[in-house]
């Protein structure tokens, strides 16, 4: 059964008033080391991470974010348990990512991002761009990063892959991720 916990929030800006937003936690599945999720069937345990106005779905057997937002990260989750990883040995994420939308900015409209966090207080051991130049498409491209020396001791990981939209014009941004490995191997 999946949960989903709504959060409100309301922030004071001294000039803009009072701004309400909304987000949205699907409470994740936990995962057991090693992972390898090819979306051959459904979401392999993934769930809705971020803000309200996008989704997760399951579509041509990749998990693929969509929706419109605007100030908002949204995106995917899956927590996972290390206690079978040897640590004397890597600890490899690789997995492939489409970024995409209908705007070219050099400032990044189309954007893809990584967050590792400590499952159990969601403090962060690790973040990255994964789209660092303007692109309308980036294509289907690979990624892998040894994050054993980020992840240390921790035993329980939550892996984020989300996107960011700041923009008020809706410009179709979407995220597609298939692939995810994390083994010590490749």
């Amino acid at each position: 059964m999946n949960k989903r916990l709504v959060i409100t929030l309301v922030l004071v800006e001294i000039v803009l008033g009072v701004i309400l937003y909304t987000h949205v936690l699907d409470q994740p599945q936990e995962a057991t080391f090693p992972i390898y999720d090819k979306f051959d069937t459904g979401l392999d345990g993934w769930s809705y991470w971020g803000d309200s106005g996008y989704v997760l779905e399951w579509v041509s057997n990749t998990a693929k974010i969509s929706g419109d937002g605007y100030s908002v990260d949204s995106g995917m989750q899956k927590v996972v348990d290390l206690t079978n990883w040897d640590q004397s040995e890597a600890l490899l994420l690789p997995f492939d990512y489409r970024a995409t939308s209908d705007y070219n900015s050099p400032s990044g409209t189309t954007g893809a991002f990584l967050w590792i966090q400590i499952a159990d207080t969601s403090l962060s051991l690790y973040r990255e761009n994964l789209v660092k130049e303007g692109t309308a498409d980036t294509g289907w491209r690979n990624y892998v990063k040894n994050i054993s020396m980020h992840v240390h001791t921790n035993r329980r990981i939550r892996i984020i892959l989300y996107l960011h939209d700041g923009w008020g014009p809706n410009w179709h941004q979407t995220n597609a991720y298939d692939n995810i490995k994390l083994s010590s191997t490749t």
